[in-house]
């Protein structure tokens, strides 16, 4: 019997329990099993089938798209009774179970234990479906009122636990709400009282440190004052202290948890699965909906604004930039008319056509629930406000005066004032609007836009997104170049605040949701990469390099040039070492008097000089130069000085002395926002034997944020000392991760310390957990391979792998994989990791035509852990095979390859083990100088060293075998 896996990702094991070849199946096809395995017996119409994933397409061809997809899916399957119904399409139970079935069984008949445990994981996390936006909606929709339930089962589990006095297993059960919750200062409080009632106090203040660190990283915010009461009381008093207090008492919901309970969560439609929840919000309950008229009925405008103020909640944080912030915490009640800080003053129409006389009352409701929408701190009632303009006699036929309205918003407490006037015909209106504050009148933004009146809702929403992007310092005129939705901006805009406080990884968060609302936010992709260079993760670099790239035509020729610092002329191909550098050049070039473009070349030279064959001495030296220009151009940036001390740190050196490495020192070290300033404490304590800073560090890291973390981890195997330091970041990383991705990213860094010390049992065993973590994309099986190959690993494992990849790999051809990259990633990273292994062994079977299948290939934003980059691969396969086979052209091919940057965005994980293969094959050729002078191109703290301890290896190899030979030399 076949079993549908879709929490923590969309996979489908067969009767043996082993992942159904990806290969054989199309993206479409999975999701076509999610969805009528949430339908459940009740199954789903094919006219809903049809919308939910061929909404773009005419009815006939969408009928015939629909019956293919189910033949496809019974042929993938080899059961021919996989569905059941005529009308009405239903799984066939006896021959498919799922995941969400028995979780939706199990709870509906009380089994709370049995149902939690179903849960491994959001729901479809990381499965996306292109060209479907109907099945977006949906699949956040179901995420949602999964992980609702789920955490009301646990938290009902552990509170029944805890008045049973059994301590150990409501522990247990609030452990597991925490790790789904971390940011609900609630349930930190109750895992901590559980912890210490069970004996365990050590363990309470642990996690208290944890939650407090996990706030900071995240939002940016300081932890919840009953969080930190309480692990006060237990660090000084003991458990004693908190026993009066019950395990199940309750603290006020942190601005986190009201944010959930206000949000989508909060309302998330039937608990069974009817075709009604399938459905999209139609226009009658989304925002600004209009009727022939353009105007919005009562009825209507009271949805909207219950509907916005729903979908407020997962953006707290942006109204502290976008109209200024207190910072006192929201609450869930229905807002009060005196509490509201921004207001909609009904606009001037005088100037107006008759027909848009309509909107003098119906641009208060339009505007205020964009507004609204951006913020729980935003709520804006529309119906209070309009009351108060009529008790204060301002809803006249021309308007009041400014100064009338600025009046009554100071006596009614409002600090910001949106004006304006409406002048024109149905066929063109003109809106032009300002933001005021009040009572002083200063303008804080100004905004006009123009469009038909009959596309009022576009109109108004072109007005708030401008208005948004005044206020927060962004320019207004270049909105048509990003967006044109409203969530999208407003997320953005979010991002834009969460990095100008240096709260990097909430930065990412917010233009990663940017980008579920248009991914083609080239803008937003390009802040999402350039953030994630900031604290070196790759994954997202990539995601966002690779969505910018995409929709470049969208971007300004200053930010093309910057993205063309991560990207190179020949994106998704790897440039040559020469192309490269004028790459990084062109930024500066465009825009001389710009601090980012110097800053972007200055950490391009420092993470990866040496991949394109600069000197040490030489990369250095550009970097510094170009780093003093970014200081010189923005004062008040940390981040140039940061990456000063970085460089420094790299030749093993401390920053000291009088001006100006001390005033530099200061400057980086001084940035107390900074995730990167404790680390470089760190760093540079190590570099100096400064025993007392390391002891005071050492305490504190339970309370690091988790880019510190990683980094202190990665510099650790990067630098080759203060491992121990290295493994408690990475232990306390592993505790931390709380989904799929920081796991994985957690084991990677587990494993490459693990590899790089000779620790190779171990090693494999990690794999053997990756494995279970994210059993159908083979990154397990690949990694073990490549361990065999570069990293000294076991080869009786990576035989073992080479014949299972074999097996997955063969019977599928890229023809049968159109428009499914995920699968397709997976697939031909698994092909270019088994023509490395063939090759090694003089076996050249099928290597050919990996090589014309990885040039085939399309850039994807999502790509697989342990995937190098298609093109890339093949570049390395096409040299090697010339080698192997011994032909004329195999130096020029080498040589060509030799040239290339292999650096991580084009690279992918190529980048990991490209120096050592392409030092194999000049090793090959006799040439041993050229081996070392590939050995040493390599980067710094760009990824997880997989292979560094065996690259340093093979360099003392050479040099004792040859004796000094003259090349570049890089620091280690």
């Amino acid at each position: 019997m076949l079993r549908l896996h879709t929490f923590g990702g969309l996979y489908v094991l067969d009767d043996a329990g082993s992942p159904v070849d990806p290969a054989t199946t199309t993206r479409r096809t999975l999701a076509l099993l999610a969805g009528l395995a949430v339908a459940g017996e009740a199954g789903l119409s094919r006219d809903k089938l049809v919308a939910l994933f061929w909404p773009e397409t005419d009815a006939e061809r969408a009928r015939h798209s629909l019956t293919q997809a189910l033949y496809s899916a019974r042929r993938s399957f080899q059961c021919d009774d996989l569905f059941l119904g005529g009308a009405d399409v239903r799984l066939n139970p006896e021959r498919i179970g799922s995941d969400v079935g028995e979780l939706e069984a199990s709870l509906a008949s009380g089994e709370l234990e049995r149902g939690v445990t179903r849960y491994r994981g959001p729901f479809l996390d990381g499965f996306f479906l292109s060209g479907s936006p109907e099945f977006e909606q949906w699949t956040s929709a179901q995420r949602t009122r999964f992980e609702t339930r789920v955490a009301e089962s646990l938290e009902h589990l552990a509170m029944d636990a805890g008045a049973r006095d059994d301590h150990r297993r409501a522990v247990e059960w609030w452990r597991r709400l925490s790790a789904l919750r971390p940011l609900d200062s609630s349930v930190a409080v109750a895992l901590i009282k559980s912890l210490s009632a069970a004996g365990d106090r050590p363990g309470a203040i642990q996690h208290a440190s944890a939650h407090e660190a996990v706030l900071r990283e995240q939002l940016g915010l300081a932890p919840d004052a009953a969080v930190t009461n309480l692990a006060r009381a237990l660090r000084e008093e003991g458990a004693a202290a908190v026993g009066a207090v019950g395990v199940t008492d309750r603290i006020a919901p942190s601005a986190y948890r009201q944010a959930r309970v206000a949000g989508p969560s909060g309302r998330s439609g039937p608990s069974g699965a009817d075709e009604e929840s399938l459905r999209p919000p139609g226009p009658e309950s989304r925002p600004g909906a209009t009727g022939a008229t353009g105007a919005t009925s009562p009825s209507r405008g009271r949805r909207a604004r219950l509907w916005f103020f729903a979908a407020a909640g997962g953006a707290a944080l942006a109204a502290a930039v976008v109209f200024g912030g207190r910072d006192e915490t929201p609450t869930i009640d229905g807002p009060a008319r005196h509490s509201q800080r921004v207001v909609v003053a009904p606009f001037r129409i005088a100037g107006a056509s008759p027909e848009l006389h309509y909107l003098r009352e119906g641009i208060v409701e339009l505007l205020s629930s964009r507004l609204a929408d951006d913020s729980l701190r935003q709520s804006v009632d529309a119906g209070a406000v309009l009351s108060a303009w009529r008790s204060d006699g301002l809803m006249g036929e021309t308007g009041a005066s400014r100064e009338a309205i600025l009046n009554a918003a100071a006596r009614l407490g409002w600090e910001r004032v949106v004006v304006g006037s409406i002048v024109g015909s149905r066929s063109r209106m003109i809106v032009d609007a300002a933001v005021l504050s009040a009572p002083r009148g200063a303008v804080v933004a100004e905004a006009t836009v123009e469009g038909p009146a009959d596309s009022v809702s576009k109109v108004i929403d072109r007005l708030a997104s401008a208005l948004l992007l005044a206020q927060a310092g962004e320019d207004s005129r270049v909105l048509g170049r990003l967006t044109e939705s409203l969530p999208a901006l407003r997320a953005y805009l979010e991002g834009q605040a969460a990095f100008q406080r240096r709260a990097y990884r909430a930065a990412m968060g917010a233009y990663d949701r940017a980008l579920r609302h248009d991914s083609t936010f080239a803008r937003a992709a390009l802040r999402l990469a350039w953030t994630a260079d900031r604290i070196r993760e790759p994954e997202a670099i990539h995601r966002g390099v690779a969505l910018a790239w995409a929709a470049r035509a969208n971007l300004s020729e200053r930010d093309q040039a910057l993205l063309w610092t991560f990207t190179g002329a020949h994106y998704p191909a790897p440039s040559s070492a020469e192309e490269q550098l004028l790459s990084w050049r062109r930024a500066v070039d465009v825009a001389p008097r710009t601090a980012n473009a110097w800053v972007a070349l200055g950490a391009r030279l420092v993470h990866e000089g040496a991949v394109v064959g600069l000197p040490w001495s030489g990369a250095a030296e550009r970097a510094r130069s170009s780093l003093e220009r970014a200081r010189a151009l923005d004062p008040s940036s940390s981040i140039p000085a940061e990456l000063t001390m970085q460089l420094a740190h790299h030749e093993g050196a401390a920053l000291a002395g009088p001006s100006p490495d001390g005033a530099l020192r200061a400057r980086a070290l001084g940035d107390s926002l900074s995730p990167i300033a404790p680390f470089l404490r760190w760093r540079e304590a190590v570099i100096v034997a400064d025993t007392s800073t390391l002891r005071r560090m050492r305490e504190q890291f339970g309370q690091l944020r988790v880019s510190t973390l990683r980094l202190i981890a990665m510099s650790s195997q990067y630098s080759g000392s203060a491992t121990a330091d290295g493994d408690r970041a990475i232990e306390i990383l592993l505790e931390r991760a709380t989904d799929e991705p920081s796991q994985a990213d957690a084991l990677e860094a587990l494993h490459s310390q693990l590899i790089n010390h000779g620790r190779y049992e171990e090693a494999l065993a990690v794999t053997g957990r990756l494995r279970r973590l994210q059993p159908g994309l083979h990154a397990h099986l690949r990694l073990r391979v490549l361990d065999a190959m570069y990293g000294g690993g076991d080869t009786t494992a990576a035989r073992a792998a080479v014949q299972e990849l074999g097996r997955f790999i063969e019977p599928a051809g890229v023809a049968g994989l159109a428009g499914v990259p995920l699968t397709t990633a997976s697939w031909l990273a698994s092909r270019c990791v088994l023509a490395q292994w063939r090759l090694r062994s003089n076996d050249t079977t099928g290597v050919r035509e990996t090589i014309d299948d990885l040039r085939s290939q399309r850039v994807s934003s999502q790509r697989p852990r342990i995937t190098a980059a298609p093109v890339a691969c093949a570049e390395l396969l096409d040299a090697a095979l010339a080698v192997v086979q011994r032909r004329g052209d195999a130096a020029a091919r080498l040589e060509r390859i030799d040239n290339l940057a292999f650096i991580a965005t084009t690279a992918g994980d190529a980048a990991t083990y490209a120096p050592l293969l392409i030092a194999g094959l000049h090793e090959r050729l006799g040439d041993s100088a050229g081996a070392l002078r590939a050995l040493r191109k390599r980067s710094y703290m760009s990824a997880w060293p997989r292979y560094l301890g065996a690259m340093r290896r093979a360099e003392e190899g050479l040099i004792r075998a040859s004796g000094p030979i003259e090349t570049p030399l890089t620091p280690r």
